[in-house]
């Protein structure tokens, strides 16, 4: 076996598992470690009075004097320096003795239990459990681990009937009743998806807030979530387990999403006349010193966007009720028009959040501050600052 040697200078020096925990008393102290620490289970019995140590080093402080005839329960052992080391559980302490100081109490062989063995696989909790010191439900519990949760085994035994599998879940390892886990296989790459799916082409609008994804399963990981009411544009589908998805294009991401989370867009719909865009702005500048109004939608008072939404409703144009649904059903343009939307970032919240009406020569029509009102955007240094894109509504 190979030897790592390891020379600790100072006063008192911290290692951690998989070796072990260490404080070193000496001013100059070579380790030698032969072993890392590897799980134990059984029953012992005293026989000369034991120390019970924070960690497997004389140097370290003692908890608690064990005394002869005492039976403590192994949970781990390790080996450093040629001696031997058991970590131990006795009146709710855990900590380490030195292995000849105790006895082993010899318990029959059942034939419904089996030795400890080495076990590396991949497993998923079916219930939220815990994991435990020991591999019978009298040990203390770890950690909970909660039911889906992927982990890896390293030993399993089986106890009386009872097969147990010693994993590492969260940075953690205990033991875990084997029933309590399945076993685990990772999802097919994109490429086994990719092989089966069939073009297609249509606008559909998400019926809610909805997840895209890296792939056509609930598996694959969140790319961004698409608010209720954005238009994406669908280029491929495939079926997996008796569900559809679409491939779709939203802004610069191309992803999964459910088919059951949008509905298409009918040619009529899509063919719908835009309005009239001097309409447009002609509504909006009627609607000059109407009072700002926080969730307002009518000439009572209006917010951003109940402002925009009023507006283009009197000029014969359907639009969604928020900041964020407007932006996500309009398209982005480098050449704004009169009547396109200008959205604006970080103002009183991160991200986009707040809209206007382009009415032409670098200006706008919103409602905000306490009225409707007209904005130069080139010289108001507020609204300069923050503005984001023009976007048009088709």
């Amino acid at each position: 076996m190979k030897k790592t040697i390891v020379t600790i200078a100072a006063a008192s020096f911290l290692m951690f598992s998989p070796l072990v925990t260490e404080n070193i008393a000496e001013a100059s102290t070579t380790i030698v470690y032969t072993n890392q620490v590897s799980p134990l289970q059984g029953t012992y019995k005293v026989s000369a009075q034991a120390p019970l140590r924070r960690s497997a080093t004389t140097g370290a402080a003692v908890i608690v004097n064990a005394p002869v005839g005492a039976t403590l329960t192994a949970t781990d052992q390790i080996t450093l320096n040629n001696v031997h080391w058991t970590k131990v559980r006795f009146n709710g302490h855990h900590s380490w003795t030195q292995t000849s100081n105790l006895s082993k109490v010899e318990v029959a062989q059942t034939s419904n239990s089996s030795a400890l063995q080495n076990h590396v696989a991949k497993y998923k909790f079916n219930t939220t459990s815990p994991i435990r010191r020991g591999a019978t439900t009298s040990y203390a519990s770890v950690a909970t681990v909660a039911s889906g949760t992927v982990v890896t085994s390293e030993y399993k035994i089986t106890i009386n009937g009872v097969e147990w599998k010693r994993v590492i879940a969260n940075g953690r390892s205990g033991w875990v009743e084997a029933s309590k886990l399945s076993t685990y296989t990772a999802p097919a790459a994109q490429t086994s998806v990719s092989n089966k799916m069939t073009a297609m082409s249509g606008t559909f609008k998400t019926l809610h807030n909805t997840n895209l994804r890296r792939g056509a399963t609930t598996a694959y990981a969140v790319i961004t979530t698409v608010p209720a009411g954005a238009t994406v544009t669908a280029t491929d589908q495939i079926t997996i387990n008796g569900e559809t998805w679409y491939r779709v294009k939203y802004g610069s991401h191309h992803a999964w999403l459910l088919s059951s989370l949008v509905s298409q867009v009918t040619t009529q719909q899509a063919s719908a006349p835009a309005a009239n865009s001097s309409k447009i702005v002609d509504v909006g500048l009627s609607l000059l010193g109407t009072p700002y109004r926080f969730g307002g939608t009518t000439t009572a008072g209006f917010d951003c966007s109940g402002f925009t939404q009023y507006v283009y409703k009197q000029a014969g144009k359907s639009i969604t009720r928020s900041t964020g649904t407007q932006y996500a059903e309009s398209t982005p343009t480098s050449n704004p028009q009169p009547g396109d939307l200008v959205f604006f970032a970080n103002t009183y919240k991160a991200g986009i959040s707040h809209v206007g009406i382009y009415i032409g020569n670098n200006k706008m029509v919103h409602s905000g501050g306490s009225k409707a009102e007209i904005i130069d955007l080139k010289s108001n240094p507020y609204w300069s600052k923050h503005i984001h894109s023009y976007r048009s509504i088709k």
